[in-house]
């Protein structure tokens, strides 16, 4: 789309410049005797582009990118590239100075001149940060807490998966994709039929459901856990999506079973004592 663009006359850019919250650079492009871009000379600068170089548009105007912007190499590198093939691209790119991150739009409007449009995209940025930062944090929580998560969506045939979903079952994070159908083969055999009816029930109605069952792991190991999930309607009362968590409770049930062994054994043993010092008395 770019690559077609003719540009106007200066006088006129210049006029639409002064008017854009971006900032925006006209450049021309330098070539060596072997016809590869070395440098680019400033032909236009609006205001908002010339305050983050830090200098007013006339002292900017005919000046080397090089000199003016010496810290811009990895953002010259994409200059490059697009004079060489013609082809538009645009890059993120952070002004550490500024502490600010930018969308930048490199076009090749006409022979050896780059148009070059600059967005301040330092808010969406955060945003995504943060996004990033808090979906590594969910996802140390549910390695810490062995909790899996799960999600599936009406006509899709996938089931979104996170890492330790994939843990708990004895397989690699995102190792392979996970179908609808698949799900069942990590059902025990002794507990498939309970899950298969509530799974079929939550399809049909929307609500909350559980169930502590266990899990038949891909390398061939037994896991217990505590199955939480929830059936979502659209207005006409469809479900139209499945979502929920699976944690893995095998350690806790381990030791329930041993403490319930314990005081089945102290029992015994109770009753045993109970019984000898009965004897004693009747003797």
């Amino acid at each position: 789309m770019f690559s077609s663009l003719v540009i106007p006359t200066l006088d006129l850019l210049q006029a639409l410049w002064e008017k854009s919250p971006s900032g925006l650079i006209l450049y021309q492009v330098v070539r060596n005797a072997f016809q590869e871009p070395i440098d680019f000379q400033y032909v236009l600068v609006n205001q908002t582009a010339a305050t983050l170089l830090g200098a007013r548009p006339e002292a900017i105007v005919g000046q080397s990118c090089q000199l003016v912007f010496p810290q811009g190499e990895v953002l010259r590198a994409h200059y490059r590239q697009v004079a060489r093939t013609g082809q538009p691209c645009q890059v993120d790119y952070e002004l550490a100075a500024e502490g600010r991150w930018f969308e930048v739009l490199i076009t090749y409007p006409q022979p050896d001149s780059l148009l070059c449009f600059f967005s301040d995209i330092t808010a969406r940025h955060r945003v995504q940060t943060d996004l990033l930062e808090e979906n590594r944090r969910l996802k140390e929580a549910q390695t810490i807490g062995q909790m899996g998560s799960f999600e599936w969506n009406l006509g899709d045939t996938g089931v979104n998966w996170s890492d330790e979903m994939y843990r708990i079952h004895g397989l690699s994070p995102q190792a392979m994709s996970i179908t609808i159908d698949m799900t069942s083969q990590f059902f025990h055999p002794d507990d498939r039929l309970a899950l298969e009816d509530l799974q079929q029930q939550c399809f049909r109605c929307p609500g909350s459901y559980g169930l502590i069952h266990r899990s038949q792991r891909m390398d061939g190991g037994i896991v217990w856990v505590n199955h939480q999930f929830e059936s979502l309607a659209d207005p006409a009362g469809r479900v139209v999506r499945v979502h929920g968590t699976v944690q893995d409770i095998t350690a806790y049930r381990q030791t329930q079973q041993q403490l319930q062994e314990s005081e089945r054994r102290f029992r015994d043993i109770a009753e045993t004592v109970d019984e000898i010092f009965w004897i004693r008395d009747l003797q």
